[in-house]
């Protein structure tokens, strides 16, 4: 499970852990699921897949199709605006400082990503800055 399906655990886990239902966790892995089959990926092979430091163009691709999926990507920019609703409407009050910390991590890699006219990159960078940062949050 190279970035992109260590993007979708990462949320899973962030977004689910504090989450009021599990509409988005839903919604995730059907993104990742559909774009998988698009791209004639197969998802069983992913998930079987170690963690990957390492970034690869058919992974980043993945990582764009599900992204746009989500509506969070559209023409190689990511929208802050649409992740930071999601994450508002996903996580409850009461987790309030993972909420913060999510929305910090989220901004920070929107930022790093940047934009390009390969969307492909846009989105692999943002989920290899993501992973990164969430890795860390989660060793914390």
């Amino acid at each position: 499970m190279r970035l992109s399906i260590g993007l979708l655990g990462l949320l899973l886990t962030a977004l689910v852990a504090a989450a009021k239902e599990d509409k988005t966790d839903v919604k995730i892995k059907e993104a990742y699921a559909d774009c998988a089959k698009e791209l004639g990926m197969d998802m069983e092979k992913l998930k079987s897949r170690g963690f990957s430091q390492e970034r690869d163009k058919e992974h980043d691709c993945l990582d764009a199709c599900a992204l746009r999926e989500l509506g969070v990507m559209e023409s190689g920019k990511l929208s802050k605006e649409v992740m930071v609703k999601m994450i508002e409407e996903t996580i409850e009050n009461e987790h309030e400082e993972k909420r913060t910390e999510l929305l910090k991590i989220t901004n920070a890699c929107v930022d790093d990503a940047g934009t390009s006219e390969d969307e492909c990159e846009t989105a692999g960078a943002f989920s290899f800055c993501f992973h990164k940062k969430m890795q860390g949050l989660m060793k914390e």
